[in-house]
């Protein structure tokens, strides 16, 4: 975050790029998007790695998808492997779904543009449902309570 902050700050006050403001915008958000990535890959490459206890610590109260993770899971072999990365990836995109619906439906009504607005929450609203549904049923609540 270092990076990027000092980047684009440079990169403001040293203005290299010409043109419009749209493709000013582009070239600033391209180079700083791309002098931060080389900086994180080398900070990662770089520095030690996480101890092994940290990352057992980890691994058994998240459970991550096994594929990731094989080192780790065997050093904990007492905990069964997940095979669920669909399943999170669904929860993902459900919990992003739900967020930039809910800020957009805040900044419609910000506007008074009160159709929209409800179009979004109504949206917002459907993908936390079906994110609590599915953790409701991960975490069996589901199959205890109907």
């Amino acid at each position: 975050m270092a990076a990027a902050l000092a980047t684009t700050l440079f990169l403001h006050w040293r203005n290299p790029f010409h043109g419009n403001a749209s493709l000013l915008f582009a070239k600033t958000t391209l180079t700083t998007t791309g002098i931060t990535t080389l900086i994180w890959i080398a900070v990662t490459l770089l520095t030690p790695a996480e101890p092994d206890e940290l990352l057992l610590r980890f691994y058994r109260k998240v459970r991550p998808h096994a594929a990731g993770w094989r080192r780790v899971a065997a050093l904990a072999p007492e905990i069964a492997p997940t095979r669920d990365l669909g399943r999170n990836l669904y929860c993902w995109l459900l919990g992003c779904a739900m967020v930039y619906a809910a800020l957009f439906a805040g900044g419609q009504f910000c506007f008074e543009r009160f159709g929209a607005g409800s179009a979004w929450a109504a949206l917002a609203i459907v993908a936390a449902a079906l994110l609590y549904r599915e953790i409701r049923r991960r975490t069996g609540h589901e199959a205890a309570h109907g």
